[in-house]
């Protein structure tokens, strides 16, 4: 993402906008403007909790450090294999005094609740063990997991499509590198498009007619209707969310 895109989607935020996370389709420590994306993002709304997931490849000592001193809140570390968690062990010992590092597995931090002083934490997520219970969720990433591998973490092909609510276009818009709005972090194809930063405002493809749609249908429970929700199994409820007040649509396949 440029950086003129950036601040064109920080232009269309508001304090009622709690969490900024970069990560989802692409590792944010490649990008050469991270630590002023995060900069320009904390100076602009302080109260943002910010988070970066990552694979930890490209993170060092003094990255680490920048990255919180420009703002950083949660640095989420998930380490693909043992060598990857080897570099990021490494990396993570020469922390600031003031950045706490825990355990995914073990902790009861989580980057996706807000706090409002959330502070400077490093959450460190081995590989998934199947011989060992942790709060990670396996699920088919909107039917991306290949087939062949859902027994293996205890999936079953007749549970699809499976007929409950999803709250993700309810609480989260999933932003693309090129300034496109996505269906959600499980839409790796990036099959269902609500418009572009670029072209739009925030409002207006947020409140948009396809938004208005999908959240319908998903508040039905109608993933049935939904491409990209067929096979997907992500878990996804929020308290207090009691359901849709918009306008009704008739249940058929979303365009």
């Amino acid at each position: 993402m440029t950086k003129e895109t950036f601040i064109r989607l920080l232009d269309g935020i508001d304090t009622s906008n709690k969490m900024l996370e970069f990560g989802v389709f692409s590792e944010p420590l490649l990008h050469p403007l991270v630590t002023r994306f995060v900069y320009l993002a904390k100076s602009t709304f302080p109260h943002l909790q910010i988070t970066i997931i990552t694979n930890g490849d490209k993170l060092t000592p003094e990255l680490l450090t920048e990255l919180f001193d420009s703002g950083l809140n949660y640095l989420f570390i998930d380490a693909y294999d043992n060598k990857a968690l080897t570099k990021a062990k490494e990396a993570i010992k020469e922390r600031p005094e003031d950045v706490n590092a825990e355990w995914f597995h073990v902790t009861a931090k989580s980057p996706w609740t807000y706090r409002k002083n959330p502070g400077k934490n490093i959450l460190l997520c081995a590989e998934f063990n199947l011989k060992r219970k942790n709060n990670r969720f396996i699920h088919t990433h909107g039917g991306r997991l290949h087939k062949d591998q859902w027994a293996k973490y205890g999936i079953r092909k007749e549970e699809f499509p499976l007929l409950k609510k999803c709250t993700q276009p309810f609480r989260m818009a999933t932003i693309n590198y090129d300034g496109s709005f996505l269906l959600c972090c499980c839409d790796w194809n990036k099959d269902i498009l609500f418009g572009n930063i670029k072209e739009k405002t925030v409002n207006e493809i947020w409140n948009n007619e396809k938004y208005e749609k999908v959240r319908y249908l998903l508040n039905k429970g109608r993933r049935d209707l939904i491409k990209t929700c067929f096979y997907c199994n992500a878990r996804s409820h929020r308290v207090g969310l009691t359901g849709y007040r918009g306008r009704r649509y008739e249940e058929t396949k979303l365009k």
